[in-house]
Order: structure tokens, then sequence, then C-alpha cells
């Protein structure tokens, strides 16, 4: 009996991504691919979900026999947030007007009760929809610009312009125990004074993987590796591994790496199952 057999397909949920609106995104040499998405799209008004431009999104990458990789966000350089217009236009909701990068850019209001609430019901919401869906690879999930845990370069405020600790643990409790089988991840940005993970040293723990949007970078080493660390060797984890990305937000050569998902997940070995018969 033989066991070699030629290699004629990507590895699902592995290599290189391509951004969603890629020009080359039909290839066959890629298994994944990458989209920002709005909180604001799925949620035009208080208690109502328009799941439209999700799914039209993941119609689109699975037709191209491709799965994605997703990440809602409130903060981007140079633009108006996505908090949903039903929240902004709450009484006593003031969001802040900053510069990044040079840009004029906005930053939600994390004092609103209805932005903290409507952020947990959204992660319930999604995972109710979307939880076993092949069509979904990943979801990176985070606060400040990019939703990669942080604002670099801006006005930068627990409790503000940035979710307090207390917060910030309700959020991580609320995804371990609602993503119970879509793997997650939050940025190694998150290794900072402004998590909680020093004070809450349990929350490291918790059922969730890794982005790193400079994983190639010529700083890596110095700048991104101590984060790795601190949230303690790959090999160590729980859950899904990591998606490591090298992204440039350039649109037109965006690309990123992942590391294989954690094998031992049945999610995961459900999916593969899903993409290799797709």
């Amino acid at each position: 009996m033989s066991f070699v057999h030629p290699v004629d397909s990507v590895q699902p949920m592995t290599g290189i991504v391509l951004w969603a609106d890629h020009e080359r995104n039909s290839t066959d040499v890629i298994a994944l691919e990458y989209s920002y998405m709005s909180f604001a799209a799925v949620s035009p008004s208080e208690g109502v979900w328009n799941w439209k431009p999700v799914d039209s999104l993941l119609d689109a990458i699975a037709a191209r026999r491709h799965q994605a990789i997703l990440r809602f966000r409130y903060e981007y350089v140079g633009e108006p947030t996505t908090v949903p217009g039903w929240i902004r236009a709450k009484a006593g909701y003031q969001e802040t007007k900053g510069i990044s990068e040079g840009q004029e850019t906005w930053f939600s209001d994390w004092r609103s009760a209805d932005l903290r609430k409507f952020t947990l019901d959204f992660h319930t919401a999604f995972a109710a929809r979307y939880q076993d869906d092949p069509r979904l690879a990943f979801l990176q999930v985070g606060f400040g610009l990019w939703a990669e845990y942080h604002i670099y370069e801006g006005p930068m405020e627990l409790g503000r312009t940035f979710p307090d600790k207390a917060f910030q643990v309700a959020f991580f409790t609320h995804l371990d125990t609602t993503y119970t089988r879509l793997p997650w991840s939050v940025s190694v940005d998150a290794a900072n004074d402004w998590a909680p993970f020093d004070s809450v040293p349990a929350l490291k723990g918790k059922r969730f993987g890794l982005f790193d949007d400079s994983f190639m970078h010529k700083t890596h080493d110095a700048e991104n590796r101590p984060n790795w660390l601190y949230f303690g060797e790959i090999a160590g984890r729980r859950g899904p591994r990591v998606v490591n990305s090298a992204t440039s937000r350039s649109r037109t050569r965006s690309t990123c790496w992942t590391a294989p998902a954690c094998t031992d997940a049945p999610s995961n070995r459900r999916r593969r199952a899903t993409t290799s018969a797709t």
C-alpha cells in the first residue's frame, strides 16, 4: 500500500491570504481571503440585524473555493467609526476627533452603555448565525485602530476612546463562552498596559488565538516577539493556535501569512473536511 500522494491543492486554513477584493483573488493557490467589516452595516437600527453584507461577502469568497477571515472594527485611520448610527444618535454619546497618521480620525465613545451592550450582543448574534458556517475560517476581534488593540497615535484614553479594563474582562469572558467552535483571535498588541491580562491572568487561558499584523516586519523580533512570549509559547496555548499575519493596508498588494489552526479542535477538523470537499 502506497502512502505517497501528490500535493494538488492548498492545505485548508493555511498559507498566503489575499484581500477579498484583490484583483487576483480567484487563484487556486490560496485557501483564505481577508476583509475588514463594519458594525454599522449589520445594525441599521436597535435590535435589528442585517446580515446581507456578511452573507454576500462569504458567498463571493466561497464561490472562489476559499474561506474567509473577517475582522469587524470600529476605528480606521482617516475615517469615521463604524459605530451604528442609532447608538451615535443617543443622548450623551460623543465621539472623539483626533489625528492619527496625519489624518482626521474618529474614535468611539466607550462611556456609552449602549455601545458596550451592543458589542456583546453583536457577538452573541454573530455566533448564533455563523459559528458553524463552513464559509468562515477565522474571526479576528479587538479594539482601537484597525481593531488591533491599540491607539498607537491618537487620543488613547481608557474608558473613553478605548474600553476600560472591566469591560475588556467581560468581553473576553463573553467570547470564550460564545465562540465554542469558531476559532477567534486577538492581536498580539493586547500584551500591553491597557489590557486586563496582568490584573486577571486567568484571561490568558481563554480559548483564543493571536494575530500579528507586523509578522514579517524587520523589527518584529524586538517589538512583536515579546508580545508572543507574553501570551506563552504557541505549543502551550489552548484552542485555535494562531493566525499570524503580515498585512499591508495597501489595497493592491496585501497578503498575510496564516499558520495552521489547532488540529485538535473538532470544529477545525469539520472545516478542513468541508473545505476539501468544496
